[in-house]
């Protein structure tokens, strides 16, 4: 765990207790952090001066969602859920390796790494597969959109993959490819009522007819890994090139930092934070002007936002903190 109080000028290690500092994902709920590693998660309540293992040391830990009081962690080896803050898990029905989490109402639904989709209506005490209509059951991204949920799956030579949709709770799913010529898709992200796919070297795709049609907009040979918005102002991480931003809902893209691969995006406020393999970098007039801060030679994996602090998690060296 790394402090700075001075926009990233400078740096202070703050990793007591972490105890693995390959990081996969963070979130914030209150005063709370949770680190999910390597090695289950681990627990911070004092802006990440102090961190405590709270389980799943066996485990490692790819996602994290909150629905209530209760926390969900998604594994390797399946959903475990705490109702106590992370002072106990429990293992629920789902064993599979999980990808990514999404909460509708009371409804969680978890895309697991081959296995599709499942929907837990109490609280993860039982799961089902709501897989009708997915062609990929490869699921890399959930996003909610209103009562409508977008999954993002991938393709390989004996399936179609691309992004589905469901306006049932996912009872049934529906291809929605209609103009994505690229169906390998890494990210999904929301903006009002437009929908936006980030894809593997295919570049940014829109939707804003919930996924009737898509077309192109822009980046069209390169892989998209994060995507994030800030106002009317959309920016798009990609491998390699750098950090892409429209400001006219994806009509066209401008490069505003190149050579580099950024892997997370943060926004807070009027600061934009680009999680990359040798750094982080800041904006503070919406993507016009970029500056390395100080954390530097890391992969970045993961950003939270709390209040005025930013939180990343990194690959090898635990979770950086900054308070802007």
């Amino acid at each position: 765990m790394f402090l700075s109080t001075n926009d990233g000028t400078s740096w202070t290690a703050k990793n007591s207790g972490l105890t693995n500092l390959n990081v996969f994902t963070l979130t914030v709920s209150g005063t709370s952090i949770f680190a999910g590693t390597q090695s289950g998660v681990f627990l911070s309540t004092n802006d990440g001066s102090n961190w405590a293992s709270v389980g799943l040391t066996s485990q490692w830990v790819y996602a994290l969602a909150f629905s209530g009081s209760s926390i969900f962690a998604g594994t390797s080896g399946g959903v475990y859920l705490s109702t106590n803050n992370g002072t106990n898990w429990n293992q629920t029905a789902l064993i599979n390796g999980i990808q990514s989490f999404a909460v509708l109402g009371n409804n969680i639904f978890a895309g697991t790494q081959g296995l599709g989709v499942f929907l837990s209506t109490n609280n993860g005490t039982s799961w089902t597969e709501v897989n009708n209509g997915l062609t990929s059951k490869y699921i890399r991204s959930i996003v909610v959109s209103g009562t409508n949920l977008f999954a993002g799956t991938s393709i390989s030579s004996s399936f179609v993959g691309g992004i589905f949709l469901s306006t049932n709770n996912g009872t049934n799913w529906i291809s929605v490819n209609n103009g994505l010529t690229n169906q390998d898709v890494y990210s999904l992200g929301v903006s009002g009522t437009s929908i936006f796919a980030g894809t593997q070297y295919g570049g940014v795709f829109l939707s804003e007819n919930i996924g009737t049609n898509w077309r192109s907009v822009g980046l069209t040979i390169q892989t998209v890994y994060a995507m994030a918005e800030s106002g009317t102002n959309i920016f798009a991480g990609v491998k390699d090139a750098g950090i892409f931003l429209s400001t006219n809902n994806g009509i066209s893209w401008t490069c505003v930092r190149n050579n580099m691969t950024v892997s997370a995006l943060a926004v807070s406020g009027t600061n934009i934070f680009a999680g990359t393999t040798g750094g982080v970098y800041l904006s503070t007039n919406n993507g016009a002007n970029w500056t390395q801060t100080a954390l530097t030679n890391q992969w970045i994996r993961a950003f939270a936002v709390s209040g005025t602090n930013i939180f990343a998690g990194t690959n090898s060296q635990g979770v950086f903190f900054i308070n802007k």
